[in-house]
């Protein structure tokens, strides 16, 4: 299953996948890991090499990352721009460094410059209205470097999920890739090809949970989340924002007015801290109670559904996404009919609902090509 953007590095997903699975032919694997990486493997094969794609793919993450420093940036005039600009680069770095895990496979930063080094002057230029002075400019490159160099998304990612059964797994596995473009470069002559992906740990860590039973939501999540834990992801962190806002301001009226003036600097940082510790444990208790109320119930009765129920349930949660788009977005981003599948060990992949582009009965020798396809016939 795919989801978000249609296409890898400029071909459509439907023809990389079925590309993919012509070119297994009746190969099979031990494990669902095994599949991914013959998956990845074969994407990084010359035969997705169109010119500029790849690059493209890189710019557009860098054209978003130069727009995001760009709306952090408060001056009073173009003389502090740059100074302001380096505080944001190295703010937003930090932030990176400890929260986004680094890619394997990545371009050489010497690569990276010789390729990027003029997108990046013109695009810098043009967010920011001037050309950045050398030293600046150095250090917004290693920030964008560092940028592509980790797990970042732009806007243009796609979700790659695996689910299934390996011949020597008796349980069903799940995983979910995020693909984000494509490096491309030569090294002694040779043209290297390497897909920007990793895998999301999220979702793989329902393979490693106790329970025999998950509710994993894909792409949009936040009705499916709703369902599941009785409030949106956004009103949580809404809580916890309101939360300490009235702790701090709390903490601030104490410190001004009974405080000495020689101790308000460290009891401020000290309020500051049990500020945050309190929200903390806020935090976790109100998750211990969603989980012990809401969650774990239904997650109870979806252990003993049957198959075909279980089908059902997923039907009707995407349809409860679908119908909260219609009323609440102008873009309805989830909607139309469903395909609804059951995967088991016993019957493999079974189609429930499944849509096509175009009429079957029109199209009986569509299915004949099929089974002469897969060597049915």
């Amino acid at each position: 299953m795919i989801f978000n953007a249609g296409d890898y590095v400029g071909i459509p997903w439907e023809v990389v996948i079925k590309s993919f699975r012509a070119h297994l032919g009746k190969k099979s694997f031990y494990t669902v890991e095994q599949c991914e990486s013959e998956f990845f493997k074969y994407l990084d094969s010359s035969a997705f090499t169109i010119n500029d794609a790849a690059r493209v793919s890189i710019i557009s993450l860098i054209i978003g990352f130069i727009d995001e420093i760009k709306k952090q940036l408060e001056y009073k005039n173009l003389r502090d721009l740059q100074d302001v600009l380096r505080a944001a680069i190295r703010k937003r770095a930090t932030e990176i460094e400890s929260e986004n895990l680094s890619l394997s496979g990545v371009i050489p930063k010497d690569k990276f410059v010789k390729e990027f080094r003029g997108d990046i002057s013109v695009v810098s230029k043009e967010a920011f209205g001037f050309r950045l002075t050398k030293e600046y400019f150095s250090e917004l490159i290693d920030f964008l470097y560092l940028v592509i160099s980790r797990n970042n998304e732009s806007v243009f990612m796609t979700g790659v999920v695996f689910a299934g059964y390996g011949k020597d797994q008796l349980l069903p596995y799940i995983s979910q890739y995020v693909v984000d473009g494509r490096f491309s470069y030569y090294e002694n002559k040779k043209r290297i090809d390497k897909t920007r992906c990793w895998l999301d740990e999220r979702i793989d860590s329902a393979n490693n949970s106790r329970r025999s039973s998950a509710i994993i939501p894909f792409a949009q999540y936040d009705m499916i989340f709703m369902f599941m834990e009785g409030i949106i992801p956004n009103y949580i962190e809404y809580i916890k924002r309101i939360l300490k806002n009235v702790l701090d301001n709390r903490s601030k009226d104490m410190v001004e007015n009974y405080v000495p003036s020689e101790s308000k600097l460290v009891e401020s940082r000290l309020q500051e801290s049990e500020n945050d510790t309190i929200v903390k444990a806020f935090e976790k208790e109100f998750q211990n109670f969603r989980t012990q109320t809401l969650v774990s119930p239904v997650l109870n009765v979806v252990e003993a559904l049957p198959k075909e129920e279980m089908a059902a349930m997923a039907e009707a949660l995407v349809e409860l996404t679908a119908l909260r788009r219609k009323v609440g977005s102008n873009l309805e981003t989830v909607g139309g009919p469903t395909d609804v599948a059951i995967i088991s060990k016993g019957e493999g992949l079974i189609w429930m609902k499944r849509k096509h582009y175009f009429d079957p009965e029109l199209n009986g020798d569509f299915h004949i090509r099929k089974q002469i396809l897969l060597g049915e016939n």
